[in-house]
């Protein structure tokens, strides 16, 4: 009997795990693990500095490759829920006028017009800029 009850709670540990392999959404092809970038350098999606500036991208494919593809997006900027800069729109947006307003705290959103390029929505929280570790959002190696 307790073999039977290892076996039963074995069974149902794979296929939970099953289940939750394939509940997963699956990434977008298109899109290179990052698909923004600022002044043409691969951005890191997790935070971003305050005083950011420079030209952000949203591109399909690697960032770091000439045949990278830039999408129309949108950028809007929201705080505690709701949005305080209206969404800015173009295949370049210039970062310091879009958090010029901003604080600690506060979320950049990035969008794709485009809805089959939804997948590579991103939203970053903007904080302040830390003399120890200046160059922490920008990577060079694309994704």
């Amino acid at each position: 009997m307790n073999i039977g009850r290892q076996l039963t709670n074995l069974t149902l540990v794979g296929l939970l795990a099953l289940l939750t392999q394939t509940s997963q959404a699956q990434p977008n092809p298109g899109f290179c693990c990052n698909p923004l970038t600022v002044n043409g350098r691969a951005l890191l999606v997790d935070a971003l500095p305050l005083d950011s500036r420079g030209i952000l991208a949203m591109v399909k494919g690697d960032p770091a490759s000439p045949k990278s593809e830039h999408i129309l997006f949108r950028a809007s900027l929201r705080r505690a829920g709701t949005i305080i800069r209206s969404a800015h729109e173009g295949y370049t947006i210039d970062l310091s006028q879009l958090v010029n307003l901003a604080v600690t705290g506060d979320e950049l959103i990035v969008e794709p017009v485009n809805a089959a390029d939804r997948a590579a929505r991103r939203i970053i929280k903007l904080k302040p800029f830390s003399w120890l570790n200046p160059f922490t959002w920008l990577r060079s190696d694309g994704c």
